[in-house]
């Protein structure tokens, strides 16, 4: 079982309003900018930050993906912690909902087929690098089927500090 840190939610009244502050004071633009939900790139590779009408106001979420929400749920059976779901998120992902020792609330999140691909693809950066380079194939097809360019290679690089080598994929 794969898990990782996916994003930390604050409850938002106004998500305009909480925009504007974030904008204004740290300088951050949301990547995602819905009306209930902005969705801001927190400077860490595939963790988020969001500000969300989705939970009540003043209250904080710490999210988590995982590969495998089955194990985890038996895991929490066994030793006897409480949760509630598994529930379908608003992105199409299996969700259990907990709190910590101290009350702090923790998601723990299965994306699915129904999972927008772009929530796909960065739960794959860290978990499992073919699905991500096959995707970019994917995205490239696509590209060449919609604006009918033709791209030549793919360069990229491997961001882990055991292996700067870049990659060339000839197409």
């Amino acid at each position: 079982m794969k898990i990782r840190l996916h994003e930390i939610e604050f409850g938002a009244g106004n998500t305009d309003k909480s925009k504007g502050f974030y904008q204004a004071i740290l300088g951050l633009d949301p990547v995602i900018d819905q009306d209930q939900l902005k969705v801001f790139n927190s400077g860490v590779a595939g963790v988020d930050f969001n500000v969300s009408e989705h939970q009540p106001a003043k209250t904080v979420t710490t999210s988590f993906l995982t590969d495998d929400l089955q194990k985890l749920i038996d895991r929490l059976q066994l030793t006897g912690v409480l949760f509630e779901g598994p529930s379908t998120s608003h992105f199409g992902m299996l969700s259990i909902s907990l709190q910590d020792p101290d009350g702090n609330c923790i998601k723990i999140n299965q994306p699915t087929k129904e999972s927008p691909s772009w929530l796909l693809y960065r739960y794959t950066i860290k978990c499992e690098k073919r699905l991500v380079i096959n995707y970019l194939f994917s995205l490239i097809k696509k590209i060449r089927q919609t604006f009918g360019m033709r791209i030549k290679s793919l360069s990229f690089c491997q961001h882990e500090p055991e292996s700067h080598r870049p990659f060339l994929y000839n197409l």
